[in-house]
């Protein structure tokens, strides 16, 4: 009977440690796209988008990969800041849906503008990868 406890009792804790890693490793996936975005790095932002990339601006602009990167790359969307809190992360088999608030500093046509944000991500593990694959963003409400 010990013995099937045991078992039992480290079947859980295995699993909790398992979550909790893929939990790492979406935050680790986050924090790149974040920097990859400040950065403009055309590169690192194709290797952590995923081909079907759909990506939702406040406004109703809708992105898809290519005009994702080239927005960032050419300096037309321009991150000069971005703060990132109230990260919750929900994992389901291959698919992590990330929701966060975001506070930006954003060059677009010479002006810098002050935006809030709330916003939606989607990943999805592709091999050994997790890739965004659709982004919304909402403004607050007051």
């Amino acid at each position: 009977m010990n013995k099937i406890l045991i078992a039992v009792v480290f079947s859980f804790v295995s699993l909790s440690v398992f979550a909790q890693e893929k939990k790492q490793e979406v935050e680790q996936t986050i924090n790149n796209l974040r920097q990859a975005m400040l950065d403009g790095d055309s590169a690192k932002l194709d290797q952590l988008t995923d081909s079907e990339l759909t990506y939702g601006h406040s406004l109703g602009k809708l992105e898809n990969k290519q005009e994702f990167i080239h927005a960032l790359a050419s300096g037309a969307s321009d991150f000069e800041t971005m703060d990132i809190s109230d990260q919750t992360i929900l994992i389901k088999n291959k698919t992590a849906i990330v929701r966060h608030k975001v506070t930006a500093n954003i060059k677009e046509k010479g002006a810098v503008n002050t935006v809030k944000l709330v916003i939606m991500l989607v990943l999805v593990k592709n091999e050994k990868h997790w890739r965004l694959l659709a982004r919304q963003a909402v403004r607050p409400q007051s």
